[in-house]
């Protein structure tokens, strides 16, 4: 049976593009994140805080958890990416770590 393909959006806003069984992560995906920066003259319960970059998991996912081979890395609005993980995962643990 083939894998039943689906965009999952969150109340935080992160989006989550991938396999999905019973409505829950499962197999291979991408789950995005938002993060916000605020600059030194705005308090981070203002609305007015800018995006200026976001977590991005890419691998495999059972039951909602990462598990499985995956890479977690930060991009950033001026192009940089930063790998923060990229190795195994264990029901969302990182459990073994490659060389990068």
């Amino acid at each position: 049976m083939k894998p039943e393909e689906a965009i999952l959006t969150y109340d935080d806003r992160s989006c989550y593009i991938g396999e999905v069984k019973d409505g829950k992560k499962n197999g291979k995906g991408i789950l995005s994140t938002l993060a916000f920066v605020y600059t030194s003259h705005i308090r981070s319960n203002q609305e007015d805080a800018h995006l200026a970059k976001w977590n991005e998991y890419e691998g495999e996912w059972v039951n909602d958890k990462m598990h499985g081979y995956g890479k977690m890395v930060r991009k950033c609005r001026n192009g940089n990416i930063n790998i923060i993980y990229e190795g195994i995962w264990q029901n969302g643990v990182m459990i073994e770590k490659d060389k990068l």
